[in-house]
């Protein structure tokens, strides 16, 4: 609840509008809570989440600057992945790195003495 007090009620990625809450108890969960949930174009009940931006699973955290609000299909669909803009950084580093030690390994490869017999 939180999450959607600070961040809103609408879905980041597709706009989608959270219209109301409803009280569930699942055989999972003892305690029951509350579910944000909107209707899509079809008229369907569509389940808005708490997403994490930067994934749990890729050291993300529980704290709401890295929380928002995204329906089920867009969550779905971002599964554990950055988001786009923190993807290409980390694949531009990882090209660096990789770059650098490629660099280096040729740099040493240069710089080894030739033996006898391969001269």
């Amino acid at each position: 609840m939180q999450c959607f007090a600070e961040k809103g009620v609408i879905c980041a990625k597709c706009g989608l509008v959270g219209t109301f809450f409803a009280l569930e108890i699942f055989k999972s969960c003892a305690k029951p809570h509350f579910n944000l949930y909107g209707f899509n174009a079809a008229g369907e009940e569509i389940l808005l989440t708490m997403d994490h931006v930067r994934p749990k699973a890729q050291g993300g955290t529980n704290n709401l600057d890295n929380a928002q609000t995204l329906c089920g299909p867009c969550n779905f669909a971002k599964g554990c992945r950055f988001p786009d803009e923190d993807r290409a950084e980390i694949d531009k580093r990882l090209k660096d790195a990789r770059d650098e030690k490629t660099a280096k390994r040729r740099q040493t490869q240069s710089e080894e003495p030739v033996s006898e017999s391969q001269a």
